[in-house]
């Protein structure tokens, strides 16, 4: 059984769950939905405003899809506990599960892909 709540300590600037060490959160140089805006002033400026929180909002997500444990957590689920759009939030799964952080379960809850914490 994992352990929870997640013990968390800053160390040199990165973030430390237990014996896995996030890269960062990685401050992101690139929008990772650049290839569907292709590049549009409003879509670039857009993700300059949105970089400053980028980093906090990764490292919650992490949090709370650790604190799930098997049962998992979807991007509408998590939108619903925090009040936060889900536009706003939907990307920082995609980033967590790109650098090996979560996964993307086969299971759907309301229509919406269920993610679980790496081990």
């Amino acid at each position: 059984m994992r352990s929870s709540p997640i013990q968390k300590s800053k160390i040199y600037g990165a973030e430390w769950f237990g014996k896995r060490k996030l890269k960062g959160p990685k401050k992101m140089k690139t929008d990772i939905c650049e290839r569907k805006h292709g590049g549009v002033l409003t879509s670039k400026r857009a993700f300059d405003r949105a970089k400053k929180t980028m980093t906090q909002i990764r490292l919650e997500v992490l949090m709370a899809v650790e604190k799930s444990l098997d049962h998992g957590l979807t991007a509408k689920e998590y939108s619903e506990q925090t009040g936060r759009p889900l536009n706003t939030i939907s990307g920082r799964f995609t980033e967590l599960a790109r650098d090996g952080w979560i996964e993307r379960s086969n299971d759907r809850r309301h229509g919406a892909a269920v993610w679980r914490a790496t081990v």
